[in-house]
């Protein structure tokens, strides 16, 4: 389980990265949605 936990923290890592890189071109709504998701897997890891 611990590995699917890291595999799924370290995509939203990324997919934060990207959106941080192109935060002019995405809507202020959905760079707010990726900070969510990256906290509920950061979430995820600590329960674990």
């Amino acid at each position: 389980m611990q590995s699917v936990d890291t595999r799924v923290l370290m995509e939203d890592v990324a997919l934060y990265n990207t959106t941080v890189t192109n935060a002019e071109d995405i809507q202020n709504r959905k760079f707010v949605d990726d900070k969510a998701s990256i906290k509920r897997a950061r979430d995820l890891m600590e329960t674990h």
